[in-house]
């Protein structure tokens, strides 16, 4: 079979049907073959068609979702940098320095240790 038999077929289907004999005995059985192989690879490529395009809609799908999701952890690190920069801000820490009041020389009270744990050598005579 060469690979121009498909062209010498569709040759044949126009000759015979400009002759009229399109609907008589073995070419009408030839014609039919050739609209179900036709029919047959319309359908193989639809499906083809189809499942890339399921994919695309899926790949889309799932980059809308990532987008969304780096979109909200955007929002909650800018939220997080606003609140320590509040906490951080000079009034903040003028107004709770207000509320601490450091205590006179006569409150405080210093207490000896009962044990020592280390000692200066200029302390223990040596």
């Amino acid at each position: 079979m060469s690979p121009f038999s498909f062209i010498d077929t569709l040759r044949d289907f126009v000759d015979l049907a400009i002759s009229g004999e399109l609907l008589r005995g073995r070419s009408f059985a030839r014609v039919t073959s050739l609209a179900g192989f036709l029919v047959a690879v319309t359908l193989v490529m639809g499906m083809i068609s189809l499942t890339a395009l399921n994919g695309k809609a899926v790949k889309g799908y799932q980059l809308n979702e990532l987008e969304q999701e780096r979109q909200a952890l955007t929002e909650d690190g800018e939220i997080t940098e606003m609140l320590t920069l509040r906490a951080r801000s000079m009034t903040v820490i003028e107004q709770k320095s207000g509320y601490m009041v450091k205590p006179s020389r006569e409150e405080i009270t210093y207490v000896m240790p009962v044990s020592v744990v280390a000692k200066n050598d200029a302390e223990m005579g040596f």
